[in-house]
């Protein structure tokens, strides 16, 4: 669907570890784009391969064939003689290196997204390269000031947080537990699980489980542990049943801007605890944030104990995730995404 005579396109892929639900490509579900451009596949990505391959002598050709820039070849080759366009790209740390050095017609208006924290930009950004870009948007407070200070960017900027499907992830009414406090941690990337592992031996004798949804190279400091359940490769339905079957969410991270995990978890009613990093406080707030100290296991353990030990106060704290969850929810975010292209389009 156009934009005021602008046809919008998406350059996007799904992550294979992200539920069915879940993930920034949904927005290309709820968007009503006019192309969506992904990855090529087949024999289209056999021959950009072998292509790559022969390539290699050639310092200038595998300079920029080396970074992921076959999807960008292919928006290139299909729409960039194509009228006036506004091209997102979801993941602005994998698919742009071809269209922040090619310079941009009067036709086309580019957005970028940026998911990675300012920790790891120096892997993927260097300083000035974004400004061929109309548009960028943040995921989190925390990346405002270093693309300013630190990548030089002079454009328009916004921080339009990740969204969350709220009717998958649907509110459950908890009460406290009158036995075992079940836990539920939940993701790969940047998380720090031997913090949780310490958290999880300081826990030992106390009446406290660990459900763990990662896959067996991140959850590996977590093995040996008798009060910490691992789960790999489960289904949508099964992560759903235990985001629903647990009290907590507890999250040990190294860093973060948006996380899935955490909007799910609240979505369903779960408070969380988690250290106090990254883009955390643009998601959770009040009472439904618990910040934990990595380096306190102890404490930690008193923090969920001391969450569960009152009922009313637990399903106040349960039902505010529930409303706070529903201002990310994918109707809103859609609908200053929307806002955000048009504004790109007419330079305000």
């Amino acid at each position: 669907m156009s934009l005021d005579g602008w046809r919008l396109i998406a350059i996007t892929l799904d992550y294979p570890h992200h539920a069915s639900g879940s993930g920034y490509g949904q927005l290309a579900r709820q968007i009503e784009f006019d192309s969506i451009v992904t990855p090529p596949t087949g024999v289209i990505a056999k021959g950009y391969d072998r292509w790559v391959r022969l390539c290699q002598a050639n310092r200038m050709i595998s300079r920029i064939t080396r970074r992921r820039t076959a999807t960008e070849v292919r928006y290139l080759l299909k729409h960039f003689f194509r009228g006036r366009r506004i091209v997102h790209v979801f993941y602005g740390e994998h698919h742009s290196w071809l269209l922040r050095a090619i310079r941009k017609g009067r036709s086309e208006r580019r957005v970028m997204t940026i998911h990675l924290p300012p920790s790891l930009w120096h892997v993927s950004f260097k300083p000035g390269q974004l400004n061929k870009f109309d548009g960028v948007i943040l995921m989190s407070e925390s990346q405002m000031q270093p693309l300013r200070n630190q990548l030089k960017y002079q454009g328009k900027v916004e921080v339009i947080p990740h969204g969350v499907d709220t009717m998958r992830f649907s509110f459950v009414k908890r009460q406290v537990p009158t036995d075992t406090i079940q836990c539920i941690t939940v993701g790969n990337f940047l998380r720090d699980y031997e913090a949780l592992a310490r958290v999880a031996k300081a826990a030992e004798g106390k009446p406290i489980k660990f459900h763990v949804v990662a896959n067996p190279e991140a959850a590996k400091p977590l093995t040996s542990l008798t009060n910490v359940e691992l789960h790999y490769g489960i289904s949508d339905a099964r992560l759903l049943e235990l985001y629903q079957s647990s009290h907590l969410a507890v999250f040990t991270m190294q860093d973060c801007t948006a996380n899935n995990a955490i909007l799910e978890a609240m979505a369903t009613g779960l408070p969380i605890l988690a250290n106090g990093v990254g883009g955390i406080h643009t998601y959770v707030k009040g009472e439904v944030l618990t910040v934990i100290d990595v380096d306190d296991p102890a404490g930690s353990v008193a923090k969920i104990l001391d969450l569960t030990s009152d009922p009313s106060r637990y399903e106040a704290i349960s039902a505010s995730a529930r409303e706070q969850s529903e201002d990310f929810s994918w109707s809103t975010i859609v609908e200053r995404v929307r806002r955000f292209y048009s504004e790109a389009v007419h330079g305000e």
